[in-house]
């Protein structure tokens, strides 16, 4: 046959030149197809193409039947940091490279498993800010879900000047990377075909006429089909490239027969040692055996002369399908028994172990037991397929089976398939006796369903457990109320909520279980606020701090659940300084004690509250870190909560397309009963557009999530800034009547909250009906109203806004040096924070006076002084990063800093502001 492995590919290869020269807007290129379509030929042409074009090219592979977690990870992250420089590698820090080591501990990690994807790109783009990269993983289909939540994560968070390529086959991607792989701008999708007849039979020019139609017929055009009929030396052509394979395979001599089945079960790149004892074989046999079967090019030899691989996955499929069940559980036996002798890992061992155990087999169930926990940390989803096995070996004992049963349930829980573990707590449920165990696997099982967004099936399972409690008033009663509120604030049924609640703080006075007096007291606290009673919410509030306050690390860390409704009680009820400190703490003992259920829904708490209180870059940095948590464990709430803190941080910053990317998918995929998530994504889906310059398309979307004029799906206590902006969308669209109103609504709804900044919303929203009403006296007079009462709560950032009206009506009522001070306060404010959106309007107010913004230049911090110098140096991101040994996100949260109270946007601006200051 001819030496060309790509006839009838001139187009696909044709599209990589494009790909290589736009690597800077790091695209990906996706390559699909049949098994043996010729994937991989086309992939292995890119990273040829690459290279040549002085690309660094780095590449690993996913292989069938390989149980070990990270193995295709691991050879990328191998290549990554073997191009790595000793300047790199001392800028990165020990901290990174740790986490790419599939040796390295990481249990402590938990939730924020992410961080392994992060030093990946970390590496990565060291790499590439040096020199272009191509990224190149194949067979991803086969890949296991530690590299599979990587691989995703790159694809969400490209690195410039890398290329990332993949291959896989047709209809066989695990759900995570399907949703990854949605082709963006610059992306190449290659979804390969059977070579078109003319071509292939261009491929069997040595054979006669006759037999090339043949074999083009019976391979359908496919390029490795094709190649092994053309192999095929028996009389007649068989009916499928299988039956050929089996023929070729059949004429080998039984030892070399049995070393080729040893090693398509060992596993890929294989071991002629570990691949003798699955075969049961003599090691100077099997090693002669190997030789053969390279002779008669089945393996061929890796790059390392002590392993080898099958010539195609094809034919490691093909061997292992041949071998049979019955002999290939008795090899892994004997697998299982060889890594033993050599005291390999429980990880190792372990595809070995649950491929060949047999019910009621103690030691295989320890031994998986032993293997889960040690990947947990990296690979949940992998723990929790040992855990099965173990849980499916153990059926004939309810009491062992139900302890593997929790663990189960959590590891996939932590991986984030939610309906799994729903099924084995379900599973669980019918193995414990009805009492307070019963009821903790009910509620754990009602808060998958609300991550699920089964709010009808959560309520109905909590309301017939409580139903069939013996005791009404039992503690294991109150917990079940409690997740019953829950319920009622995801639906927006915030009377049931309440109920809920107060049955279990009613419940839990009577007891001495201080820490379910203080979670009941919290999550009351939480449904007080959401039907409007703010002082009760307040005074619950405080209860559970007290005793919370009394706790040490390791009871909290029993309850942390606790801090995560105080917090909210917290940051709702407008005691910002507390709830910081609250969800401060929990992340900590999260972190220090590896509880990463709710890890993501405490950054999110925390990016909240840090937003609330002006510190733009913390939160943005805070919230990413809770949605990249999120994202790995399903958790839908703390997901979109942290997508609107970065879209209302992307909206202060002045990027609205950012701003409305994220909130617009979020609002997208929200459930129609998940009214709860419609309430928190409205007001910030309706600002992205009011900002973007379409404010009747903000009016809509507001009115169709919140219910109505009247806003029937948002509790009281948030009606006041919806109906602030409802009033700006209003007023932008020149519908000064309409504007009246909703001003008119927020101050109605704010009365007699307590909330002062809900009340500060309100004025502001009069004031500005009252500026646009030509009544600028009434409208300074309410802006200042605003900012005192911002002032109050906490709310700098706000503070400002309401400055920029307030020097706006008092320009407009002829004072005007009042109003300069005004507008350059809230300058001055917005600038430090990097506030863009606040501080253009203020900007462009002093211009139309005829002043000049005040020089709020003079407030740089030394550092963010230092990162502005190096920026205007020509030094990149990264360059700063490495110098200063800090992360690129908090190099560019100085420079947004030091960009805003410089009031410049360019690198050219950059050097004139600080050539000025000196």
């Amino acid at each position: 046959m001819r030496a060309d492995p790509l006839p009838g590919r001139e187009a696909e290869l044709a599209r990589f030149s494009d790909v290589l020269i736009g690597a800077d807007a790091a695209p990906a290129v996706v390559v699909s197809g049949p098994p043996g379509i010729g994937k991989s030929a086309v992939l292995a042409a890119l990273a040829a193409a690459a290279s040549g074009a002085g690309f660094r090219v780095v590449s690993g592979a996913a292989t069938q039947f390989d149980g070990a977690p990270s193995g295709p990870l691991a050879a990328v992250t191998e290549g990554l940091v073997a191009a790595l420089t000793a300047a790199d590698r001392a800028a990165l820090g020990p901290d990174v490279l740790a986490r790419v080591s599939v040796d390295a501990d990481l249990r402590a990690l938990g939730d924020e498993r992410y961080r392994i994807a992060r030093a990946v790109g970390r590496i990565a783009a060291r790499i590439a800010d040096r020199e272009p990269l191509l990224l190149v993983l194949d067979d991803v289909h086969w890949a296991d879900p530690a590299t599979q939540e990587v691989l995703a994560h790159l694809l969400r968070h490209r690195v410039p000047r890398m290329v990332l390529a993949v291959g896989h086959r047709t209809g066989r991607l695990a759900p995570l990377l399907r949703r990854a792989l949605v082709p963006a701008d610059g992306d190449v999708h290659i979804r390969l075909g059977p070579l078109p007849p003319t071509v292939a039979v261009t491929l069997l020019a040595e054979l006669p006429v006759a037999r090339r139609a043949e074999l083009v017929a019976s391979s359908g055009g496919n390029p490795f089909y094709l190649r092994e009929l053309a192999r095929h030396r028996g009389p007649s052509v068989p009916t499928s490239v299988l039956a050929a394979l089996r023929a070729e395979f059949a004429a080998l001599p039984d030892q070399v027969r049995l070393a080729a089945q040893g090693a398509a079960v060992t596993g890929e790149p294989f071991d002629p040692l570990l691949a003798a004892s699955a075969a049961g074989l003599d090691v100077d046999d099997a090693l002669d055996a190997v030789d053969v079967l390279v002779a008669v090019d089945l393996v061929i030899v890796t790059p390392d002369p002590r392993r080898f691989r099958f010539r195609h996955p094809l034919l490691r499929e093909a061997v292992h399908e041949l071998a049979g069940a019955r002999w290939r559980r008795a090899a892994h036996a004997r697998l299982a028994a060889e890594l033993a002798v050599r005291n390999a890992s429980a990880t190792e061992r372990a595809p070995h172990v649950l491929a060949a155990a047999r019910p009621g087999d103690r030691d295989a169930i320890a031994l998986l037991t032993a293997a889960a926990a040690e990947v947990a940390a990296r690979s949940p989803a992998t723990a929790a397929g040992w855990l099965r096995g173990a849980v499916d070996l153990a059926a004939a004992d309810p009491a062992t089976r139900a302890g593997l049963l929790r663990r189960l349930a959590k590891a996939l829980g932590t991986a984030g398939r939610l309906a799994a573990a729903r099924e084995a707590l379900t599973e669980l449920a019918e193995l414990v006796p009805p009492g307070s165990d019963r009821a903790d696997v009910v509620v754990l099982t009602a808060n998958l369903d609300l991550q699920l967004g089964h709010h009808d099936t959560a309520r109905a399972l909590l309301g017939e457990t409580l139903a069939g409690q013996p005791d009404a008033r039992s503690p294991a009663a109150a917990w079940l109320q409690v997740a019953m509120a829950a319920v009622g604030m995801h639906t927006g049924d915030y009377r049931a909520m309440r109920a809920a609640a107060a049955e279990a703080r009613a419940i839990a006075r009577t007891g001495d279980d201080d820490g379910l007096r203080a979670w009941t007291a919290a999550t009351l606290a939480v449904a007080e606020y959401h039907v409007a009673d703010v002082p009760a919410a307040r005074a619950c509030a405080a209860e559970a701090a007290r005793i919370a306050t009394g706790f040490d690390e390791s009871q909290l860390a029993r309850r942390i659940g606790l801090i995560a409704w105080l917090g909210w009680a917290q940051w709702f009820t407008e005691d910002y300084a507390a709830a910081e400190a609250t969800f401060t703490r929990g992340r900590d003992i999260t972190r220090r004690r590896g509880l990463g259920f709710v890890l993501a829904e405490l950054q999110a708490g925390l990016a909240c509250t840090l937003l609330s209180r002006g510190r733009i870059a913390d939160a943005a940095t805070e919230a990413e870190d809770a949605g990249d948590a999120a994202e790995l464990t399903g958790a839908r709430l703390a997901l979109g909560m942290a997508t609107m803190t970065r879209a209302e941080a992307a909206l202060l910053r002045g990027d609205t397309d950012l701003a409305l990317a994220l909130v617009a998918r979020t609002y997208a995929e929200l459930a129609p009963s998940d009214v709860a998530g419609r309430v928190v994504c409205g007001p910030v889906l309706a600002e992205a557009h009011l900002a973007a310059g379409a404010p009747r398309t903000a009016v809509a979307m507001l009115l169709a999530a919140g219910g109505g004029a009247d806003l029937a799906h948002v509790e009281q206590t948030w009606q006041p800034r919806w109906y602030e902006i409802l009033t700006h969308a209003a007023l932008a669209g020149a519908e000064h009547r309409a504007a009246a109103d909703w001003a008119d609504r927020a101050a109605r709804a704010a009365a007699g909250l307590g909330l002062t900044g809900r009340t500060a919303a309100a004025a502001r929203a009069r004031g500005a009906v009252q500026l646009a009403g030509a009544d600028p006296v009434r409208a300074a007079e309410a802006a200042m109203e605003a900012v005192e009462l911002f002032g109050v709560a906490g709310c700098p950032l706000e503070v400002a806004r309401s400055r920029v009206l307030a020097g706006q009506a008092l320009a407009a009522s002829d004072r005007i040096e009042a109003g300069v001070r005004e507008l350059r306060e809230a300058e001055s404010v917005a600038a430090a924070a990097g506030a863009e959106r606040v501080r253009r309007p203020a900007v462009l107010a002093l211009r139309a006076l005829g002043r000049r913004p005040g020089r709020s230049a003079q407030g740089l911090s030394a550092r963010e002084r230092e990162v502005a110098e190096l920026a205007a140096a020509g030094l990149s991101d990264r360059e700063i990063a490495a110098r200063l040994v800090v992360s690129e996100r908090t190099v560019a949260g100085h420079l947004a800093r030091a960009r805003g109270k410089l009031g410049v946007r360019s690198r050219t601006g950059l050097v004139e502001a600080l050539d000025a200051l000196d």
